[in-house]
């Protein structure tokens, strides 16, 4: 493997030794191409207020505050709501409306605050994913990747358009690179923020507990002594040893990463008598995009359904989230191969609970833009082909504007 250690016990993959100077100019590669994209997205959806927007709202108000962002203004504003066989904003976490709510006070204005709280959030994640790959891969690879990754059409999302992606993505990256430095606290803290802004975060959460477990040893590869005369410090189950001698008390403090979603689903218990009112308050209210888990989830019969009844608007672009679904998928024996079993715990429960919850793919492009593991084999294999590096980005840079053209002219994107 290019510039990766060899996992110890085959599950987990450590970074390998940093390069003192390589890091650094990975991370201003990053800084820059985030500017380079930032820049000409947020200029193109000002551009597109101008001509398709409406005269009756603030500038940032009618160029930003739509869909989940307009949910997510009316908790940090008015707090959380319910009303049963309605669309509520019961159905989005709050640390996004939070930190936006702080900086709000300091800005004067809250949706300037949201968008400045999405664009700071996107640029730490573009510098914490170029950290996490520079860590792991050749500057070559981890080239390809920023590249790649700062051209994918749904980074779109983390320019300024206030979603929670761009403070999930910098939370669960810093959480994930501070446990490989050895601070579980740091992680536990950073991964209570991640859960408390996502449902998703919990994909986080069992990250950095298979991680912590399988650093320290508890769980390894059975080796050829322990096959033939047994483990000396636990017992074998199958392919793995399992020691929970091994277990280091100061790991514990992980399991703080599920503390986040535990102090929302009380808030929920204490304010409406549901806590898990966020899975399943709007389940029953009108709207394409709210699916139950079911069988028809699973075979995502809502989109063939679709293919003959809705807009060519929106058959596109689920159809393009549909295609995303299916390649991260198959993306997954080569992440797991390569960065170790937790980031593949954690990129697979995104997959799972964002394709339970999506009849019709609707956003599954937008949910896998945190799973930042899986541009790693992509850009391995573009890099095997010069010409793939050169259509791959104008490929996807061809996207990114697409999906910037949707939402400055209102259209419905993820």
């Amino acid at each position: 493997m290019d510039g990766v250690a060899a996992p110890p016990h085959g599950l987990t993959a450590p970074p390998a030794a940093e390069d003192p100077a390589a890091l650094p100019r990975l991370r201003r590669r990053a800084a820059v191409l985030w500017l380079a994209v930032a820049v000409p997205v947020n200029a193109l959806i000002f551009l597109g207020r101008q001509l398709w927007g409406s005269d009756q709202r603030p500038l940032i108000d009618d160029a930003f505050m739509h869909w989940d962002g307009r949910w997510f203004m009316t908790i940090a504003r008015d707090g959380y709501s319910y009303t049963p066989g309605q669309q509520s904003n019961v159905a989005f976490a709050p640390a996004f409306p939070i930190v936006s709510k702080g900086v709000s006070w300091v800005v004067g204005s809250l949706p300037l605050a949201m968008v400045l709280t999405a664009a700071t959030f996107g640029l730490v994640g573009f510098l914490l994913v170029a950290t996490w790959f520079g860590r792991r891969e050749s500057v070559a690879t981890s080239r390809s990747v920023l590249l790649l990754f700062a051209l994918y059409p749904f980074t779109v999302y983390l320019t300024g358009i206030p979603y929670s992606e761009p403070l999930y993505l910098a939370t669960a990256v810093g959480a994930f690179l501070a446990l490989e430095s050895d601070r579980p606290l740091l992680a536990g803290l950073l991964g209570l923020v991640t859960t408390a802004t996502r449902v998703t975060g919990v994909a986080l959460a069992a990250g950095l507990v298979v991680m912590a477990v399988a650093r320290c040893g508890a769980v390894r590869a059975a080796t050829a002594e322990d096959r033939t005369a047994g483990p000396a410090d636990g017992w074998r189950w199958g392919r793995v040893v399992v020691a929970p001698g091994r277990l280091r008390l100061r790991d514990a403090w992980v399991l703080l990463s599920w503390v986040g979603i535990g102090l929302w689903m009380a808030h929920f218990q204490d304010k409406f008598g549901d806590p898990v009112l966020f899975s399943n308050g709007n389940f029953g209210a009108p709207g394409r995009w709210l699916t139950e888990p079911s069988i028809r989830t699973l075979f995502k019969v809502q989109y063939f359904e679709t293919l003959t009844t809705e807009i060519p608007a929106y058959v596109i672009t689920t159809t393009v989230h549909g295609i995303l679904a299916v390649l991260a998928i198959a993306l997954m024996p080569a992440v797991v191969r390569r960065y170790g079993v937790a980031y593949g715990v954690f990129c697979g429960v995104i997959i799972v609970m964002s394709w339970m919850t999506s009849g019709a793919f609707q956003s599954f492009g937008r949910y896998l833009l945190v799973a930042f593991p899986l541009f790693g084999p992509v850009a391995l294999w573009a890099d095997r082909t010069p010409l793939r590096m050169v259509w791959l980005p104008r490929f996807f840079a061809v996207g990114l504007f697409g999906a910037t053209l949707m939402w400055a002219n209102g259209h419905w994107l993820s």
